[in-house]
């Protein structure tokens, strides 16, 4: 669904369809180069090259069309991708992923509230998510970005998130 979004935000005059067509050339592609490898280890190529794919085109829209750029970004945000030397897909994903907060109203929540009573047992989190939801249930908890961080962290330092493929705080940290 992300994904899709943000393809179709990169192509503005394409499709559900376009995107389908998008999706299967990317995975007809992977056949060809993971040919040794199972359908369902497929599934874990088929979006990090799709997500690839998309953010090429994405940043290469930003860099040419101004009016693209102005239309996703304030001036003060284009300033800060262009000092920080931000990747303006990443930027734009941490932006998105920035202000989500957790549905309460949705029972597949109730889970939630049994970790946050008993978050004194639970001696870290590692989630792949961007988001600052795990931030806000786990408050007491520090927080250690990137995959890299969770290798060489000390373990006895208990309390910890991990967020191994970025977060929202950290654009440049996305992958």
């Amino acid at each position: 669904m992300l994904l899709e979004k943000l393809w179709l935000l990169a192509n503005p005059n394409g499709t559900h369809r376009e995107y389908q067509k998008f999706a299967r050339g990317i995975s007809q592609d992977l056949a060809i180069d993971y040919s040794k490898i199972s359908d369902e280890e497929k599934k874990y190529e088929l979006n990090p090259q799709m997500a690839s794919e998309i953010q090429n085109q994405f940043n290469k829209r930003c860099l040419e069309d101004e009016a693209f750029e102005s239309a996703i970004y304030t001036e003060a945000e284009i300033d800060e991708i262009l000092e920080q030397n931000y990747d303006y897909f990443k930027y734009y994903i941490a932006k998105l992923t920035n202000g989500l907060e957790l549905d309460h109203t949705i029972p597949e929540t109730k889970e939630v509230e049994a970790l946050i009573k008993n978050n004194n047992k639970i001696a870290g989190v590692i989630t792949t998510n961007y988001d600052r939801i795990v931030d806000g249930l786990f408050k007491e908890f520090g927080t250690m970005v990137g995959q890299d961080n969770l290798l060489v962290s000390n373990m006895n330092n208990i309390f910890q998130i991990f967020k191994i493929h970025g977060s929202c705080d950290q654009p440049g940290s996305i992958i």
